[in-house]
């Protein structure tokens, strides 16, 4: 930040727009300077952390993460707050790097990229993207070149979110260059701990031994946040957000149906199902079958060529009768809002 150059830069900025609107009006010169005359990148921006915990707050489910990263978010806001009446106070380090542990398509990279947005509106990372990354990424084949390619991605990464998906794979046993990228991590993530936040993901009962493959990485993440696998009325939630957003009409009788089928696929697939990346594959397959139906009808009128019915759930929803609770509610309600907006 420039400081009294910027302060300057902004002086002259608001008498050059001043002028003009004075020239365009035909106004005299002692007119004061106006609203309309702060140039755009000097005005007040929405409050883009309350923007991104709100799109947080919005995903279905994920209780613990809600209450994990609410802390975070009412911490910073509470420290802000303190020095804006007391400007002598200085609070700890509120940056943290974290542990995602879940199932596939539980959230983990979309909860990263949001925190990524939260850290910055809160002023706690300059740009607040997030680089994601593998092992594929980090680790290379020949000695001494998997520091440096870690390293390359930190950089990229700097001033945001690394979100390291199956971080688990780094640490295999015998002569692996991967404990090289987790090294390089440690040092990394106490050399720039003001600029970087990593986020280190995988299965949940992996992630220890990733925890446990350097003595100080578990020290420098605070504690594992559990991604839940969805519940059926949660990816009933989630299908049917998804095909309102796409304009298409779910009868509560065809969701039933359709949770019926993520159930059956969930148990042919113990350990490995998809949670709502199964749900997006569930709607294509919907919508496919949608196109397919309707194109055989003679003249379709628009209700039709937007509604599912049950012909358009996959086969695999009929081989389960039983009923579905699509009721559903956070096992926790969150804190209500302290007023720190």
């Amino acid at each position: 930040f420039g400081n009294a150059g910027e302060m300057r830069s902004l002086a002259e900025a608001l008498e050059r727009r001043r002028a003009a609107r004075l020239a365009r009006a035909n106004a005299a010169n002692d007119e004061p300077i106006e609203a309309e005359d702060i140039p755009p990148r000097w005005r007040s921006a929405p409050d883009e952390a309350a923007q991104a915990w709100q799109k947080l707050e919005g995903l279905v489910g994920l209780a613990p993460v809600k209450r994990a990263l609410g802390q975070v978010y009412r911490s910073a806001r509470y420290a802000c707050l303190r020095r804006e009446r007391q400007p002598d106070y200085r609070p700890g380090h509120l940056l943290q790097h974290w542990v995602f542990a879940g199932n596939p398509g539980t959230g983990k990279t979309s909860v990263a990229r949001l925190l990524g947005e939260l850290y910055r509106g809160l002023g706690l990372l300059r740009r607040g993207q997030c680089v994601e990354v593998s092992r594929a990424d980090l680790v290379a084949g020949y000695v001494g070149q998997t520091a440096l390619k870690t390293m390359a991605r930190v950089k990229e990464a700097l001033d945001g979110v690394l979100f390291i998906d199956e971080a688990y794979t780094l640490v295999k046993d015998g002569n692996d260059f991967g404990q090289e990228a987790v090294d390089t991590l440690v040092k990394a993530m106490e050399d720039y701990r003001e600029r970087l936040v990593v986020v280190a993901a995988g299965y949940p009962q992996k992630m220890a031994a990733f925890l446990e493959s350097n003595p100080g990485l578990s020290s420098r993440f605070a504690p594992p946040v559990e991604f839940p696998d969805y519940s059926a009325g949660e990816m009933g939630g989630i299908l049917r957000g998804m095909a309102e957003q796409q304009g298409f009409l779910l009868p509560q009788a065809v969701e039933g149906r359709a949770v019926r089928a993520l159930l059956a696929e969930r148990a042919q697939q113990v350990g490995s199902f998809g949670n709502a990346r199964a749900v997006v594959h569930l709607l294509e397959r919907m919508k496919q079958c949608l196109a397919e139906r309707v194109l055989l009808l003679p003249n379709p009128d628009a209700l039709t060529l937007s509604t599912f019915s049950d012909e358009d759930v996959p086969q695999a929803a009929r081989k389960l009768h039983q009923p579905v609770n699509l009721d559903w509610r956070p096992d926790v309600e969150l804190e209500p809002s302290t007023g720190v907006n």
